[in-house]
């Protein structure tokens, strides 16, 4: 459970939020439109007795991973220097904006903001 906030497009964004007995507060940077949302996000390839569910299952809802496909996860792959990086300031929910200091990084390349 967490508080999303909920864009004009219709997307939903993970803000955070912190239960404390029937409260859950959050600290948000504008005045918007929120809701308390119980998102529960499944991949066909991650069963419920895999080591990783809960922590698959959790991320996905706060959005910080999303898997290979809207119904697959591939949790045994590999994890590139992007898509841990991506991983990182999903989690941190860190905005950078600017030039790409690293000289092997494409400036239209997916991760390369």
């Amino acid at each position: 459970m967490g508080i999303y906030y909920l864009g004009d497009n219709g997307e939903l964004q993970y803000v955070g939020g912190q239960l404390n007995g029937d409260v859950i507060s959050a600290q948000v940077t504008h005045f918007s439109k929120y809701a308390v949302l119980e998102i529960v996000k499944s991949f066909k390839d991650v069963p419920t007795t895999y080591w990783a569910f809960h922590a698959i299952q959790s991320l996905a809802a706060k959005q910080i991973i999303s898997g290979v496909t809207t119904t697959e996860f591939n949790p045994k792959s590999n994890v590139s220097r992007a898509e841990f990086i991506a991983l990182m300031v999903r989690a941190l929910g860190l905005n950078a904006e600017g030039p790409v200091p690293f000289t092997d990084i494409k400036p239209d390349a997916w991760y390369s903001s």
